[in-house]
C-alpha cells in the first residue's frame, strides 16, 4: 500500500545501532528490503538474541568499544533512541555523506497515514492511549505506535491515506526529526533526561520539533 516517500533499500549497507525494540524493528524491516545489515550493540555477542532473524544474513559488532569501529562504510545508520544523536562517530559519518536516521524518522518519511504525535515530560503514554481509544471507538482505522503499541516500521504495509497513527514521542526520538506529525499534542515540558541531553535548551528544542515542521494547514 505504500505510496508516500517510497525508497529502494535493496543492496544498501545499513548499520543498526542498539538492538532494543526499535533496533529489532529496523533489522526486520531492512532484511525484508534486501539490505546488508550490521548490528552494533554494546552487549557481548553471547548476549544478543537473534532468534527472530536469519542470523546468517546479519553482521555483528559488539562489546564496550562497539562504536569505535565507525560508520564510514555504511549508506545508512539507524540510531536507537537511547543512543545520543550527536556522538562524534555519527557526526563524522554524516559529514562524509552517511545518512543518520531512526525508525521514527523513517516512519515519517514513508508512512502514507495521518499522524498524531504526543509529547511532554509526563503523561504522554496515557494521553496517547486515550486518543487512540477514542479514535478506534469512532470507527477509524487507528494504530498506536512509538514507545508503546506496535513497532513503527512493522505496520507500514497496513497503512493507507485513511489510516490514523497515534505516536508517543520522546525527546530522544524528536531530537533530529525534520518532519512533524499532522497533529501535535504537547503536554507539560519541564526538565528531564539531562543525563542524555547536553542541557535543558537541547531538551526543550528536541520537544519543539513536534511542531517546528508543521505547515499552516
Amino acid at each position: 500500500m505504500l505510496k508516500k516517500g517510497q525508497r529502494n533499500f535493496k543492496g544498501c549497507r545499513v548499520a543498526v545501532v542498539g538492538l532494543g525494540l526499535e533496533g529489532r524493528d529496523a533489522v526486520s524491516f531492512f532484511l525484508k528490503q534486501g539490505s546488508s545489515v550490521t548490528i552494533f550493540d554494546q552487549k557481548e555477542k553471547s548476549e544478543i538474541d537473534l532468534s527472530d532473524f536469519d542470523a546468517d544474513k546479519l553482521n555483528l559488532v559488539c562489546g564496550q568499544d562497539y562504536l569505535d569501529h565507525g560508520f564510514l562504510n555504511f549508506d545508512i545508520v539507524v540510531r536507537s533512541p537511547g543512543v545520543y544523536r550527536y556522538l562524534p562517530q555519527f557526526v563524522e559519518a554524516e559529514k562524509k555523506g552517511v545518512e543518520i536516521t531512526s525508525v521514527v524518522k523513517l516512519f515519517f518519511e514513508l508512512a502514507p497515514a495521518k499522524t498524531i504525535g504526543v509529547t511532554g515530560t509526563k503523561g504522554k503514554g496515557t494521553t496517547s492511549t486515550l486518543v487512540y481509544e477514542i479514535l478506534k471507538a469512532s470507527g477509524k482505522t487507528t494504530f498506536l505506535i512509538g514507545n508503546i503499541g506496535k513497532p513503527c516500521l512493522e505496520i507500514l504495509p497496513l497503512l493507507d491515506s485513511k489510516s490514523v497513527v497515534v505516536m508517543e514521542l520522546s525527546s530522544f526520538q524528536l531530537i533530529d526529526l525534520t518532519q512533524s506529525p499532522n497533529v501535535a499534542v504537547v503536554l507539560n515540558v519541564t526538565v528531564d533526561h539531562l543525563d542524555w541531553h547536553k542541557n535543558r535548551r537541547e531538551y526543550v528544542a528536541a520537544k519543539m520539533n513536534i511542531v517546528k515542521h508543521q505547515k499552516k494547514q
